[in-house]
């Protein structure tokens, strides 16, 4: 009995394992993942039954926790059945719980460089060519984190950057003006290896995504922004900006590589001075002044 208990929880991490291969996750997240489906293996003795009562159990059992932190692991369990599906037993296979029911993520504001000042701020505090190239190209594309580790000197070519998304795995080319040409240029003059990968770490060695986060979060402080302000802020700016400059919704997605134009709402930050400035040139007591 007890073997088979093993073997079973073995298959588990198995598949686990080969799920995470083959998903753009960091480490830390990973990390996260394993620590959340160890313990629900545990507190299952290794033989989930993945029923809304023993899951709900589950979360309750990890003790005083925010609920975005309960609807964040509801995820993992989530997303672990849906890994191990083919392993399951019949009565298993049924995910238990509706899309409106368990824990729900309180959704706060993100920080957001939508605002040109504070991003030719960013610019100014930049002295690094790798830096700088990389901040213009992240303005120019709206790339995520894990999509400027990947990318190759080859994907390069004047004025054109080709990079394969790491949502859908599509390959999205963007022209590139010529400031930000002329960074990228300027920075590859600097490299004397023989790596393929266009931006390298202080150590040669290719970015991580939690330390390309850790460059910028040098940066966000340098010039006095939200202390929660991460790498994402540019790519939520960069919506922003392109949507306060006129461009249209559809256009956003298809630029950005969204599937559905529900994404560039999610994104765009409105301000209240900016909601008040439409409201004054629509509404039409406005006309009566």
């Amino acid at each position: 009995m007890v073997t088979k208990t093993r073997t079973s929880k073995k298959r588990y991490l198995m598949a686990l394992e080969d799920d995470m291969k083959f998903c753009s996750l960091t480490e830390s997240t990973k990390k996260q993942y394993r620590f959340i489906v160890t313990r629900y293996l545990e507190f299952t003795n290794n033989n989930p039954e993945f029923s809304r009562q023993e899951i709900m159990q589950f979360i309750s059992s990890l003790g005083n926790t925010t609920s975005t932190y309960a609807a964040w692991v509801l995820t993992i369990v989530k997303r672990f059945h849906r890994t191990i599906l083919d392993i399951l037993p019949s009565n298993k296979k049924k995910w238990p719980l509706g899309p409106r029911e368990g824990p729900k993520v309180v959704v706060r504001a993100q920080p957001s460089f939508g605002d040109e000042t504070i991003i030719n701020k960013l610019f100014k505090v930049i002295k690094n060519n790798r830096d700088y190239a990389m901040a213009r190209l992240l303005f120019a594309t709206g790339m995520r984190r894990d999509e400027i580790c990947r990318i190759t000197i080859d994907n390069y070519s004047r004025p054109n950057i080709t990079f394969q998304m790491s949502k859908g795995e599509e390959f999205r080319t963007v022209k590139l003006d010529n400031t930000t040409c002329r960074a990228i240029d300027e920075y590859l003059e600097t490299r004397e290896d023989r790596y393929k990968v266009l931006f390298l770490n202080d150590h040669s060695k290719p970015f991580t995504p939690d330390a390309l986060s850790q460059v910028f979060k040098k940066y966000f402080r340098k010039i006095g922004a939200e202390k929660r302000t991460g790498f994402h802020a540019i790519r939520r700016g960069l919506v922003t900006l392109l949507y306060n400059r006129g461009m249209g919704e559809t256009e956003i997605q298809k630029f950005i590589g969204w599937k559905t134009r529900e994404m560039v709402t999610r994104y765009i930050q409105f301000t209240p001075d900016r909601i008040g400035e439409d409201v004054r040139a629509i509404h039409p007591f406005y006309e009566e002044e």
